[in-house]
Parts: C-alpha cells; sequence; structure tokens
C-alpha cells in the first residue's frame, strides 16, 4: 500500500540546517516518488530545558509502501547517523528529530508509531510549514483541513 507521509524535521544543535538538509536526502532515499518540502523555519523551543537554543524546522511528505513500524526504524536510523544520542533529558537539545506525522490513512493508538502524531495539531511549527505543502490534507479523525487548524491554533496563541 503506497501511502503519503509527514515527516516532521528539526534540530536545535550543530549545524541545523546542514543537517535537515542530510535528513532530507535520506527520506528521499525512501520515497518512490519526489519529495515535497517545506520552508524551514526557526521557532523557539517549546516545552524544552531552559536556555535551549531556538529549532529550525521543516515538514516533509514522501510516499512510501512498507509498514509504519519499518519506517519508524528507519527514520531513528537517521537520526543516529545525523549524530542524535539517547534522550538524557525530556526535549533536550538535539542534533536532529525525525517523527512521522501521518501516513495516509492509517491510524493506531498504542505502539509505536502513533498515527497520526498525538501532539501534532498543537504545533505551530509543524502545522505552519505542512500548511505549505498539504494545506488542504485532512487527517483521519479530523474534520479540518491542516490549513484550517493552523488558523485555529495561531487565533489561540
Amino acid at each position: 500500500m503506497m501511502a503519503a507521509v509527514g515527516i516532521a524535521l528539526g534540530s536545535n544543535l550543530g549545524n541545523s540546517k546542514e543537517l535537515i538538509e542530510q535528513a532530507i536526502d535520506l527520506l528521499d532515499q525512501l520515497s518512490s516518488s519526489p519529495i515535497k518540502l517545506a520552508s524551514i523555519y526557526r521557532t523557539a523551543p517549546v516545552d524544552c530545558p531552559p536556555g535551549s537554543p531556538d529549532f529550525l524546522n521543516t515538514v516533509v511528505q514522501i510516499n512510501y509502501s512498507d509498514s509504519p513500524q519499518s519506517l519508524l526504524e528507519q527514520t531513528q536510523a537517521i537520526e543516529t547517523q545525523l549524530g542524535r544520542k539517547a534522550k538524557q533529558v525530556i526535549n533536550e537539545p538535539r542534533p536532529i528529530d525525525v517523527d512521522i506525522l501521518y501516513m495516509g490513512e492509517v491510524t493506531t493508538q498504542s505502539g509505536t508509531p502513533i498515527l497520526p502524531h498525538p501532539r501534532m495539531l498543537e504545533r505551530i511549527f509543524v502545522l505552519e510549514p505542512l500548511s505549505e505543502i498539504a494545506p488542504s490534507l485532512i487527517l483521519p479523525h479530523t474534520d479540518l483541513s491542516v490549513a484550517e487548524h493552523l488558523y485555529q491554533l495561531k487565533s489561540h496563541v
């Protein structure tokens, strides 16, 4: 089954722009067709330890035909390859973060990954770049498009 998969990328350690570009190149190798790329945004850290540097964030969409678990293994391997170490502190600074946001109409409530990502609709730093490449996307179990979710979130800030 071929699915459009949204993947959020973030970095706030090292050469963040270069690390995100390397992650994009590696994700491109997993995609069966050209990937969609959003702009890269500089964002303040959210729920991170005090003094954490700003993040660079973006979202890409790939076409992928294997299981969510297989993709999770591959995205975790990309994180490791690009220098991410085991987490010591929740939301600590990191060279790269590769999060699966959605996988077509696939929904999972337990195990890993949980799809769609349980906190993606609460995060402007995810919805803003995603709305560039998939503004009319309506995720499973929602009635609003990505662009509408972004508008609602921004109007409550």
